[in-house]
């Protein structure tokens, strides 16, 4: 959200924070999406009015101008600052997984690819999704 929105004054924004606030949503094939849609449905929050572009720039674009508050991933654009946003005190989040063939010419590169992509993760920023603390040696 802008600085200036109301939303951008909490350090964690609750799904039911979002009552009265326009909203712009990822499309219905994001996993964003659908952890969005399963929080308001635990949270008994319809989703009523939203925006639905096509890309993540696109929405934080929107944001930016004033269209509403937008949930995606991406680190924040145009002067957005970023909240968490949760759901009866838990953070919303999606699975995270990193596969490849044991036999792949790079496996070594691609381990320490997700090791790295771990590591962030852990060292303050989104939180670790479950299940990636643990990368099987190869």
């Amino acid at each position: 959200v802008p600085p200036q929105h109301p939303l951008a004054a909490k350090t964690r924004v609750d799904v039911t924070d979002t009552r009265g606030h326009r909203l712009i949503l990822m499309g219905r094939k994001s996993a964003v999406r659908a952890a969005t849609e399963a929080a308001f449905r635990r949270a008994g929050v319809h989703l009523d009015s939203f925006d639905e572009p096509e890309s993540s720039s696109m929405a934080q674009a929107m944001a930016a101008t004033g269209r509403g508050a937008c949930i995606l991933l991406d680190d924040p654009q145009f002067g957005l600052v970023s909240r968490p946003l949760s759901c009866d005190g838990e953070a919303v989040t999606i699975p995270l997984y990193g596969a490849w063939d044991p036999g792949h010419y790079a496996r070594q590169e691609i381990r320490a690819t997700m090791l790295n992509m771990r590591d962030w993760l852990q060292d303050g920023n989104p939180p670790a999704p479950a299940g990636l603390g643990n990368i099987p040696e190869i």
